[in-house]
């Protein structure tokens, strides 16, 4: 029974339309197997595995629930490997000191500059509400304070409410925000200078993956038996669709698999660390060109500057769902170029009958 189920997951996991979703799937079905080859309880084992079973049957039925459900997976936007992009951000050593004395346990997190910058940004959390940073640091209420007139009123807060306040306002934040895949390094900034925690995504680049799966596929003009010179000008890149890019989604278009990619990522947030240091003439030029590539009223970065390091949360890609994008369009050949400047020239010469035709 068990050898059955195993099989039928990994054939259904060939059916997906990426590579990368096809070895994820597999990968998870195999490790479930082995760590639960000797359970005391195997019906119940078998039972779990039927039901991941029944949601990949789903997404390859054509469910967008179930196939969003499986790309957030895949790229660590929920599950376990949601936490293990998360880890690399949280801090190895306490920073803060405890809020009861002596009491170790009582010490209130502490945030990283790339944990502080994904917390307080709107692009890298599932929610629109911002915090200031100061919030961030200290959510007590103002009855915290022993000179505030709660306290005076009410009476002081207790320290181990303040130190469970601290963890619960963690832990709630953690919870709503999106890992990034990547943690980019300014090109101004050295290696050394500029220390960043490392996802072990890199050399796999998942955001131009993910970029390349969401362009659509431009038209290739075909050229013509009675001419030769109808060529087009140049080929982009874009127009080259890969053997990945042919699989589809049974009974959904090529379109509706690009905007899944698009709204993915929509959730996938990208970091760029560089040195604080800055001059006042780069940070204009800078600002300028974030103005610039900013395409709607949402897509505001967040920065977060310590004494070493600057660090600015920003979208991972253009294509990203919550951003307009214009497609780009098709490259013009020589035949059709050569109608436009034959055009051009007969109205330059004849004026009266152009505006004839007006």
């Amino acid at each position: 029974m068990a050898l059955r189920v195993y099989r039928d997951l990994l054939r259904q996991a060939g059916y997906l339309p990426h590579p990368y979703l096809q070895a994820f799937v597999k990968g998870k079905a195999r490790d479930y197997f082995r760590r639960h080859r000797n359970s005391p309880k195997p019906a119940k084992q078998i039972e779990n595995a039927k039901k991941e079973l029944r949601r990949l049957q789903k997404v390859n039925n054509g469910s967008q629930f179930a196939f969003m459900r499986l790309l957030r997976q895949a790229f660590g936007r929920i599950g376990r490997m949601k936490w293990e992009l998360l880890k690399p951000h949280f801090a190895t050593v306490p920073e803060r000191d405890p809020i009861i004395p002596k009491v170790e346990s009582s010490r209130p997190p502490t945030y990283t500059p790339t944990l502080l910058a994904l917390v307080s940004s709107s692009i890298s959390k599932s929610t629109d509400r911002v915090i200031p940073t100061k919030d961030i640091l200290n959510p007590l209420p103002a009855r915290a304070d022993p000179a505030s007139d709660e306290a005076r009123l009410l009476g002081p807060l207790s320290l181990r409410r303040q130190k469970n306040m601290h963890r619960r306002f963690f832990l709630e934040q953690t919870r709503r925000v999106y890992p990034p895949l990547e943690v980019l390094r300014s090109p101004s900034s050295t290696e050394a200078s500029t220390p960043i925690p490392q996802t072990g995504l890199e050399t796999l680049s998942p955001i131009a993956m993910l970029h390349s799966l969401s362009l659509p596929a431009a038209p290739i003009s075909r050229p013509s038996r009675s001419d030769d010179t109808d060529r087009p000008l140049e080929e982009p890149e874009y127009a080259v669709i890969s053997a990945a890019r042919k699989m589809r989604v049974h009974g959904r278009s090529k379109r509706w698999l690009r905007r899944r990619y698009r709204e993915l990522l929509g959730q996938i947030p990208k970091i760029v660390v560089e040195d604080s240091t800055t001059t006042g003439e780069q940070e204009r030029k800078s600002t300028k060109q974030k103005k610039r590539e900013d395409r709607t009223p949402e897509a505001k970065e967040t920065t977060i500057t310590d004494s070493s390091r600057k660090v600015s949360v920003q979208w991972s890609s253009k294509l990203a769902l919550n951003l307009s994008y214009t497609p780009p369009l098709r490259t013009i050949t020589h035949k059709e170029l050569a109608w436009i400047q034959k055009a051009t020239e007969l109205t330059a010469s004849n004026p009266a009958a152009s505006r004839r035709k007006k």
